[in-house]
């Protein structure tokens, strides 16, 4: 499957951001690593935002959720919600970062990313309420009760 190149990742983000995000690629190699079940993540280290992708999911993955995914980790930037030195988020914060990556596609008149995203929000109703996405679930369940969805 295609995926997207450094320098389409560089322009793209830099079109979002206004700067630059650093941008770390990584090979899980245990099955308890808790990265392995996630695509991607936002961490602060030295003042300088980080997005690490796990490269194993990465490679299936269209281009369209890669942007959707980038729009996403950004708008956790955003989020008052995140604690970024922990790495952890809440589903208040997922929610935010989805409201982000949702207005800043429309903002920028990227229709099918803005209608990725809202659809991406509205499929977080089937995630499993035990498993690792719970925050997700719970993320979309907010969304409802504001009338976002």
């Amino acid at each position: 499957m295609k995926t997207l190149s450094k320098s389409q990742i560089h322009r793209f983000i830099t079109k979002i951001h206004g700067e630059d995000i650093a941008v770390r690629f990584i090979k899980p190699k245990y099955k308890e690593d808790k990265f392995n079940n996630f695509l991607a993540n936002i961490s602060l280290i030295c003042e300088t935002f980080l997005i690490t992708i796990n490269k194993n999911l990465w490679k299936e993955t269209p281009i369209i959720y890669q942007k959707f995914l980038f729009l996403h980790e950004i708008g956790h930037i955003y989020s008052p919600y995140l604690n970024v030195k922990s790495g952890k988020s809440t589903a208040k914060d997922e929610l935010y970062a989805q409201k982000w990556a949702i207005n800043t596609a429309k903002k920028l008149k990227m229709k099918k990313l803005y209608k990725y995203s809202k659809n991406q929000l509205n499929a977080w109703k089937d995630y499993d309420w035990n498993g690792p996405y719970r925050k997700y679930r719970m993320a979309h369940n907010l969304a409802k009760k504001e009338g976002i969805i």
